[in-house]
């Protein structure tokens, strides 16, 4: 639900709109922010995700690095099986944040 929510919203504020993705994404943000918040496993969805769409646009938001060097704990507290690929692809974020001359743009291919 939520992954293909924020894709269409991306590709309708990027592409139809005109904004950054930083400014998409933080719409997306400001936009969705009480489905964001009703779980830590949402928030870190949406925030892979935007960051994911935004590799891929080779436009990383910089509030995003800030979101993901704060999220490990919390990350690692996430309880949930369906969690693990969402934790698997936070700590490569975070390591790629944590270690700024990685190329972001090559660590999912």
């Amino acid at each position: 639900m939520f992954i293909e929510a924020v894709q269409l919203n991306l590709d309708e504020y990027v592409d139809e709109d005109g904004l950054t993705v930083t400014q998409a994404s933080g719409k997306i943000i400001e936009e969705d922010w009480q489905n964001i918040n009703t779980s830590d496993f949402i928030k870190y969805s949406y925030l892979v995700n935007l960051a994911l769409e935004g590799i891929k646009r080779k436009q990383l938001p910089d509030f995003l690095y800030e979101k993901f060097s704060h999220a490990g704990e919390a990350i690692s507290k996430i309880e949930n099986n369906e969690s693990e690929e969402l934790k698997s692809i936070m700590l490569r974020i975070i390591f790629v944040t944590a270690n700024s001359t990685v190329n972001v743009f090559h660590i999912f291919k």
